[in-house]
């Protein structure tokens, strides 16, 4: 199958083309290309009646892939922003299953569990209230040294 020069090795995020012909994608392969969208889980990006497409170590998270075509690696999750005002890896039915970065979460204490995501938006995201608290707590512990230590390190 033919490398589709036009569309690979590119960055379509949040790009709708769905106004563009399906021979441009038909049969053909699109290998390394971003597609993200940010707007919500199974956005249609691509003309309707693509087929025969292979999409290869491209990027296409929250992208819907209309049967007939195939994914071949790179990354194809649906993600969606919670209450927490971070994103989220979700099930078809948009519920939370885990943090798109858990590593985040574990190194500064936050729950991965879904079933912890408060009830109400936030107005900061959950990692950066966790870093800003961090952050006080090294100035309180710097502060509470004493002996002028806060001051020669320029910590108010």
């Amino acid at each position: 199958m033919a490398i589709n020069k036009k569309y690979s090795y590119k960055d379509f995020t949040d790009k709708d083309l769905t106004s563009l012909p399906a021979s441009d994608f038909n049969n053909s392969e699109i290998v390394g290309s971003c597609f993200y969208q940010q707007k919500a889980p199974n956005t249609q990006v691509f003309p309707t009646g693509i087929t025969g497409v292979t999409f290869r170590k491209c990027n296409l998270d929250n992208v819907l892939i209309p049967p007939g075509n195939t994914v071949d690696g790179g990354c194809h999750r649906k993600i969606k922003i919670h209450n927490d005002l971070e994103d989220w890896i979700v099930d078809d039915l948009g519920k939370p299953i885990k943090p798109v970065n858990p590593s985040t979460f574990n190194n500064l204490g936050l729950s991965i569990d879904p079933k912890d995501i408060q009830l109400t938006k936030d107005t900061i995201s959950a990692t950066e209230k966790k870093r800003e608290a961090n952050q006080q707590a090294d100035i309180d512990a710097v502060k509470a040294l004493g002996g002028g230590i806060a001051e020669r390190l320029g910590v108010k």
